[in-house]
């Protein structure tokens, strides 16, 4: 059995990346060149496929699709409801821009001149926030883990099913479940309720927020936990350990800086949730 990405967002894809399963969503399905789809695409909206993109398995479209110059899929696998058409879908980039012209449209000022803050700050991305699925350049999805080439940042109750391989930080927000271990470059950051069924291991920091449970070593440069985490296995830390109360303002000032410095350069839905 393969592994199946789900959503209720939408799911962006970046180049050259490779996923070995599905991908299910209600909303639209975006995938850059040269990216490898091992499994089924299927989408309650509309999916664009850029240049070089290959889908291995089945397509099934409600509504429109856009297929880039280059596409492998077999045409008797495919399932579209909508229009069909074939030209190379809008840079990643442009769709950005169109998303900055429909938050002035819509009013939201604030947002635009965050993001504007962030760029002319000579930040190299900025995080748009909301519902989504986004795998970056370069990475590889397969039954055994995700591996990144940057950071990773897993959303509120998500659950992943297999490892986590970054080569910059990794966040683990609010209630998500991770059945794997988390291994990371740089930082990771363990937020309140998470749940991590394997190691976890840092050559950087890593930060645990109220609750987190454990089940599985720790090892990272240094480790910082609230005094009601729970873990069943062995602490190795370099530089010590260290108990912070759970009301510290501590894990919200370290996620603040890392979203300062993320490695994600495509980013980008609708708008913000409430």
């Amino acid at each position: 059995m393969e592994r199946s990405l789900s959503t209720e967002g939408r799911i962006f894809i970046g180049e050259l990346a490779e996923v070995v399963g599905d991908l299910i969503s209600i909303g639209d399905i975006r995938i850059d060149k040269a990216t490898t789809i091992r499994g089924d695409v299927t989408s309650d909206s509309s999916v664009y496929l850029g240049e070089r993109v290959k889908i291995l398995g089945k397509l099934v479209v409600e509504g429109d699709l856009e297929v880039g110059e280059g596409v492998t899929i077999d045409p008797e696998k495919v399932e579209s409801r909508g229009w069909i058409e074939i030209k190379n879908p809008i840079p990643l980039i442009i769709y950005i821009f169109l998303y900055l012209l429909e938050l002035l449209r819509r009013g939201e000022e604030g947002e635009v001149e965050r993001i504007i803050e962030e760029l002319n700050a000579g930040e190299e991305a900025f995080l748009i926030r909301g519902k989504f699925l986004f795998l970056p350049r370069g990475c590889t999805v397969t039954k055994q883990s995700i591996r990144a080439p940057g950071d990773v940042i897993i959303g509120p109750e998500a659950k992943v099913v297999g490892s986590i391989i970054a080569g910059g930080s990794v966040v683990v927000n609010g209630e998500a479940e991770v059945f794997g271990r988390i291994k990371a470059e740089e930082d990771i950051i363990l937020r309140k309720d998470t749940v991590v069924n394997g190691e976890v291991e840092a050559r950087g920091e890593v930060l645990i927020d109220g609750a987190a449970r454990i089940q599985g070593d720790v090892s990272a440069k240094e480790i910082r936990a609230t005094q009601d985490t729970v873990i069943g296995g062995k602490l190795k830390a370099e530089e010590g350990v260290q108990l912070i109360p759970p009301e510290s303002k501590e894990v919200e000032e370290k996620l603040k800086r890392f979203e300062l410095g993320l490695d994600i350069t495509e980013a980008f839905l609708e708008g913000e949730e409430g």
